[in-house]
């Protein structure tokens, strides 16, 4: 039985605040949950923010993917908790994630992108994790989460600081700036300019 469970919210991923709190963002996140004695992942996926064939949800498990390389390894620890769907649309949840998975089964090639989809599907063949935020009460969701066999034991050696797709498209985009700056600089013998970019450079990469 565990003394203590803390709940945490992270903040959102390619959210409207820009590639330098992404970025921000999936370092501090990173740090703090490498500091835990143990994690429990809740994914959260919300009706509103499905999208087509579930695409918002599948650009989260890109994400998750990389903050867990080997993501497959510690499935067990992760559950799923569908928010604000409509009563007649609760049921057919797995057969959503199930079609979804065989969607991209044969064209997928990272394994762990397919694993975590796959163990999604699975999860919610037999119960789903839908409450009704307003009626339901938390104590039988949150006894299940706290299950304490169920958490990632080492996770100073598990979670890895990461980047979205945006935001690593962002950061190449700057360094080939800082590139072209340098270069322009050292052609009009600006070294202090080239010092100064330098720096930059190698602050950015740490």
């Amino acid at each position: 039985k565990l003394d203590k469970v803390v709940l945490c919210d992270t903040p959102g991923f390619e959210d409207t605040n820009g590639p330098e709190v992404d970025v921000a963002n999936g370092i501090g996140i990173i740090k703090a949950l490498q500091t835990c004695k143990s994690v429990k992942p809740v994914v959260l996926i919300g009706y509103t923010a499905l999208g087509y064939r579930m695409n918002c949800v599948r650009e989260l498990i890109r994400t998750l993917v990389r903050i867990i390389p080997s993501i497959q390894d510690y499935l067990s620890a992760f559950a799923y908790v569908f928010t604000k769907f409509p009563d007649d649309q609760k049921q057919s949840i797995h057969a959503m994630v199930r079609d979804t998975y065989k969607s991209i089964e044969e064209e997928e090639k990272d394994e762990g992108y397919r694993a975590l989809l796959a163990d999604i599907a699975d999860q919610t063949e037999e119960t789903v994790l839908a409450p009704d935020l307003l009626k339901d009460s938390p104590k039988i969701l949150l006894k299940r989460l706290a299950n304490p066999r169920n958490f990632i034991k080492d996770p100073d050696k598990v979670f890895q600081p990461f980047l979205t797709e945006k935001s690593t498209s962002a950061v190449h985009l700057q360094v080939e700036k800082h590139k072209a700056n340098i270069l322009r600089a050292f052609r009009h013998h600006h070294y202090q300019i080239v010092q100064t970019k330098l720096n930059e450079l190698i602050a950015l990469q740490s």
